[in-house]
């Protein structure tokens, strides 16, 4: 497994997607209080894997998608249909997003006091 620390734009024509399209797991940080108190976007580096079109994902699950143009990451609420729905831990409002949108999931927090949470499990 290669890993590689990037600070992506939010553009969905960012060097990012190609990692991620090349099997590649990425550590990225980011800004944000929408995954509060799990993930700190401020502080926190948070650690990507790819995943295909036919992977399935569960409830509960934190993950990367493209949405309205943006790169979000937050976690899987329900599924309605053919629709996934996503919310940060820290938000009221959700995000209805096709699964063709998400393209990778949460395997990874390292907290800025050294400790990390293993999201595989």
């Amino acid at each position: 497994m290669n890993t590689m620390k990037i600070v992506i734009p939010n553009s969905t024509d960012s060097p990012f997607l190609k990692e991620l399209a090349n099997g590649n797991t990425v550590a990225m940080s980011f800004t944000g209080s929408s995954m509060l108190p799990a993930i700190d976007g401020d502080k926190d580096t948070i650690e990507l894997a790819p995943l295909s079109s036919d992977t399935e994902i569960q409830v509960g699950e934190v993950c990367m998608f493209v949405h309205r143009g943006r790169y979000v990451v937050h976690r899987l609420v329900a599924t309605n249909d053919n629709t996934l729905v996503f919310r940060g831990d820290n938000n009221v409002a959700v995000e209805h997003v096709r699964r063709p949108d998400v393209v990778a999931r949460l395997v990874c927090i390292h907290h800025c006091d050294g400790g990390q949470t293993d999201c595989t499990t």
